[in-house]
C-alpha cells in the first residue's frame, strides 16, 4: 500500500459515518415541523400522551407552555447541526488521510453529550423523571447503543491513525 493510499478499514468506516452524517442531517430536518408546531397540534399532542401518562402530559404541557419552547427548541437544532457539520468535517479529513480530523471527530462526539446544556436545554435526563419505568428502559438502552456505537468507532478510527498524516 502506497503512503497516500487509502486503506480499506478506513474506507468503510468513513462511507459508514458519511451515511450516519446524512441520516442524522434529514432526522435534523424533521425536527423543525416539532419547533414550528401551531397551539392547538400541541394541546392535541399533550392530551394524546396524557392518555398514557398524566405525569408525561402535564410535563409536555409545561414544555410546550414555556415562551421560550421555541428559542430553545431552535438552539438545540443549531447545537446539534453544528456538531454534525463538525463530525463531518472530521470523517472527511480522516477520508483525506489527515490525522487531525480523528481529533475533531472525537471532540465532536463526546462534546455532543452536552450539547443540551449548550444550548439552554439543561440536564436531559430530567425529562426521563416521569416516564414509565419500560419507556425509561427503552431510552437507557437507546442511549447506551449510542455511546457504545461512538466508542466502537471512535476506535475504529484511532486503529487507522498509523495511515494517517
Amino acid at each position: 500500500m502506497t503512503p497516500n493510499e487509502r486503506p480499506q478499514a478506513l474506507k468503510t468506516v468513513c462511507i459508514i459515518s458519511f451515511i450516519g452524517c446524512g441520516l442524522i442531517f434529514l432526522m435534523s430536518l424533521l425536527s423543525i415541523p416539532n419547533i414550528t408546531k401551531s397551539d392547538e397540534a400541541k394541546a392535541k399532542e399533550i392530551e394524546q400522551v396524557r392518555g398514557f401518562s398524566e405525569e408525561m402530559g402535564d410535563q409536555l404541557e409545561a414544555q410546550y407552555m414555556d415562551p421560550s419552547y421555541k428559542s430553545k427548541m431552535t438552539a438545540k437544532l443549531i447545537v446539534d447541526l453544528a456538531f454534525l457539520a463538525l463530525t463531518f468535517v472530521g470523517v472527511w479529513m480522516m477520508w483525506k488521510l489527515k490525522k487531525t480530523g480523528f481529533y475533531i471527530y472525537v471532540a465532536s462526539e463526546v462534546l455532543y453529550y452536552f450539547s443540551g446544556y449548550l444550548s439552554g436545554q439543561g440536564d436531559p435526563s430530567k425529562m426521563m423523571e416521569t416516564m414509565p419505568a419500560f419507556m425509561k428502559n427503552i431510552a437507557f438502552g437507546v442511549f447506551a447503543l449510542v455511546i457504545i456505537l461512538d466508542l466502537l468507532f471512535i476506535f475504529l478510527y484511532w486503529r487507522q491513525l498509523k495511515h494517517m498524516r
